[in-house]
């Protein structure tokens, strides 16, 4: 019997098991094989569509049909039974839709003479009708809704396109293809008429500057290319054709520019200033190679902050894409389209729907249920399809046509069109600093600080603003306290606005006020901090909370000079606990003169690498640490540096290379460059002392203030990027 159908064999009972947790080579065979089944000169050739069957289930009609079975599920197949039917047309073992289709239009003995070899040119527009019915039946199933259209319609009108494409008359397979898809969105619009807005986002690397870039903007459709000033430079360098391609289709208004910083710095690492000057910087890099401004924000990778909506404002950004496109979580707006707040007011308009991996195979398996979740929970619909160019599944390619199409899954628009078409839908968004992922740490924390961080501080660089809201009675700070006498002028040092008290027994700050009178404002000691195993069969226990300190003892106290001739204190001494020596420190002190602040100057010796317990989740668990202390019965809130600029902080373990605030204390931390914290109890705050020459010896430097007017200026000279002398004191007054 000359077989009269095509039925692909799917790994299901039927499409309401359709099986969208499949990935990699297993979802692209199924998809492959169901696309391949409506070639053209097969729809011709039966004279019907293509049908979905089940490799679980024995089929009636073996003798009628040729059956497709995707290659990554051949070894099912014994399973159906189909060997007791005699001879079965088959098609097993191929996986590209070009060669499952000859091989099952080879299998249709007798079919019409004059068919033409494969491949067709209008192929690709019946593989993604295909696909097309395929996602519109799982969509209404999604959208608890059926797909309510006239099939014998339907049927007719596919058939009638096949029949006019192997023919050779485009005009007419034009014609009802176009039915055909019509068809479709009107069945999805009766159950959820609402509009489909889709983002193609193209992002560029240093790798994908070549011919796969120049096939993306070859091709027809709306695009948004996101790229760093920097590797737009690149591009103009190296591939001046594409350059050119670029700005052409710029300036036609078919493809979008999307830019953030010049390059992949991580945010959290930059001042509020170098942002602005960074996202100038790449804004301009575009305007130079394409001759376009871009308008919209986005970034692959480095981070967001929430600052950011002030700063892109500032740079002359209208729109932002609210994500990023290397894995990295950030708040959950709940929306797909914002208003995203800074903390201080200022609002910019911007897309969040999470991307999909055009990439994946998966993610077109589970499509279906990616619309109908934003259709559910939207209120403005958008999707947006991330990948790097010449890295798309065909699948991909096949939604993109759809949309050339019909509108029936969604318009393909660019950010700027999108934004103003559904301008007034975005949900306020206001995220808070730290809910915002901190940066990883990198091999340039650990690098040696720079030759600022020893120098003398401009004068004044702050005008002392006194305090005294709060002190520092008993506790941890009282038991500080020297237990032999020593005489005032050994361990003390007084410059007119602070006094600092040496501890005659550690070495370390025993005290930190204000000259004259008034409470102790901090303490500090240095430590070596550890995370000991978890013995076998115990709970869990936070490596923070389970964390052990060694002991600091000086065995002299001597005066120094400073590096501006300053009178200083030097202790010399050993980091031990009851088992082992870790290491021996030197540290001095002294006040800058006119200035409220202490610096500190610390030189560690290790006489052996840190032990590392095997549970210890990375390198805070076992460190130098600068342990700082307040009165613990002080209602005291840490205030750290983010881009240079004071926000609180709850968070245990954070990143603060400029300051940290102990409000409540008037006193602030300026680490110089060291950048990470860790808020070992609600009084303690232990600065990570990173080694730097080598991993047994660092020398490093910190400061602290009381009462600074200007904290952020104060550290930026600190860390050797202040601004002379001059301007500080004129800034000051």
């Amino acid at each position: 019997m000359q077989p009269a159908r095509i039925t692909v064999l799917l790994p299901c009972h039927s499409l309401d098991d359709f099986p969208s947790w499949l990935d990699g080579a297993e979802a692209r065979d199924v998809l492959e094989a169901w696309v391949a089944a409506w070639h053209p000169a097969l729809i011709a050739a039966t004279g019907r569509l293509p049908e979905p069957g089940s490799l679980e289930r024995h089929p009636d009609h073996a003798h009628e049909a040729v059956f497709v079975v995707p290659a990554a599920f051949d070894d099912r197949l014994s399973t159906t039974g189909l060997d007791a039917y005699g001879t079965v047309r088959l098609v097993r073992g191929e996986r590209d839709r070009e060669a499952i289709a000859a091989a099952a239009l080879a299998q249709l003995s007798g079919g019409p003479a004059n068919l033409p070899p494969l491949p067709c040119p209008h192929a690709d527009d019946f593989h993604a009708l295909g696909f097309a019915r395929l996602w519109a039946e799982l969509l209404a199933r999604r959208m608890r809704s059926s797909l309510a259209i006239d099939e014998e319609s339907f049927r007719a009108a596919a058939v009638a396109a096949a029949e006019a494409a192997v023919a050779g008359n485009c005009e007419a397979m034009r014609e009802r293809l176009a039915e055909c898809f019509a068809t479709l969105a009107a069945s999805r619009k009766r159950y959820y008429p609402v509009d489909i807005w889709l983002l193609d986002l193209v992002l560029l690397a240093g790798s994908t500057l070549g011919d796969p870039l120049g096939a993306e903007l070859r091709r027809p459709g709306p695009r948004t290319i996101i790229a760093t000033g920097e590797l737009v430079e690149r591009l103009g360098e190296s591939r001046g054709d594409l350059a050119a391609l670029l700005r052409e289709r710029l300036s036609g208004g078919t493809v979008a520019s999307a830019t953030g910083l010049h390059d992949d710095t991580p945010i959290h690492r930059l001042s509020a200033d170098e942002i602005l000057q960074s996202l100038r910087c790449g804004r301009e890099a575009w305007q130079r190679v394409t001759g376009h401004l871009p308008t919209t924000f986005a970034r692959r990778t480095g981070g967001l902050a929430a600052i950011l909506p002030k700063l892109l404002l500032e740079t002359g950004f209208t729109s932002a894409i609210y994500r990023l496109f290397d894995g990295s979580r950030l708040p959950d707006p709940g929306a797909s389209r914002l208003r995203w707040e800074s903390p201080s007011g200022e609002a910019i308009e911007a897309v969040s729907c999470p991307p999909i991996d055009a990439r994946s195979a998966g993610a077109a398996m589970t499509l279906a249920d990616t619309i109908g979740d934003v259709l559910d929970h939207s209120h403005t619909a958008i999707l947006a399809f991330a990948h790097y160019p010449g890295t798309a599944e065909r699948w991909f390619d096949d939604f993109r046509r759809i949309a050339e199409w019909s509108d029936g899954f969604g318009r393909f628009v660019l950010p700027e069109d999108m934004i103003r078409e559904t301008m007034g839908t975005g949900v306020r968004a206001d995220f808070q600093p730290d809910s915002f992922p901190g940066p990883s740490p990198l091999a340039s924390d650990f690098a040696p600080q720079p030759e600022a961080a020893s120098r003398p501080l401009s004068k004044p660089t702050d005008r002392r603003q006194a305090t005294d809201d709060a002190g520092a009675r008993g506790g941890l700070l009282g038991r500080l306290r020297p237990r032999r006498k020593t005489g005032d002028d050994e361990l003390r040092l007084d410059n007119g606005l602070v006094v600092l008290r040496v501890h005659a027994e550690t070495g370390g700050m025993l005290a930190f006020r204000e000259s004259g009178s008034g409470p102790n404002r901090l303490s500090q000691r240095l430590a070596v901090r550890t995370t000991p195993p978890l013995a076998v069969g115990s709970r869990w226990e936070d490596p923070l909370e389970r964390a052990e300190y060694s002991r600091m003892a000086a065995d002299s106290i001597g005066e120094a000079t400073g590096p501006g001739g300053e009178r200083a204190i030097e202790s010399r001494g050993r980091l031990f606990d009851e088992k082992r020596l870790f290491g021996t420190f030197r540290q001095k002190v002294w006040l800058e003169p006119a200035l409220a602040i202490a610096r500190l100057e610390i030189a560690i010796d290790l006489a052996s690498p840190l032990p590392v317990a095997a549970d210890a989740a990375d390198w805070f668990d076992a460190s130098v640490v600068c342990r700082f202390a307040w009165n613990e019965n002080e209602d005291v809130e840490l205030f750290r540096s983010l881009h240079a600029e004071p926000f609180a902080t709850e968070r245990s373990v954070f990143f603060a290379k400029h300051f940290v605030e102990f409000r409540g204390t008037g006193c602030t931390l300026l680490p110089g460059g060291l950048p990470w914290h860790v808020r070992s109890s609600p009084h303690m705050l232990d600065t990570v002392l990173l080694p730097s020459e080598s991993p047994l010896k660092m020398t490093r430097y910190l400061a602290v203030g009381l009462g600074l007017a200007s904290p952020r200026e104060t550290a930026l000279e600190l860390a050797g990027q202040g601004r002379s002398a001059a301007i500080l004191a004129e800034a000051a007054s």
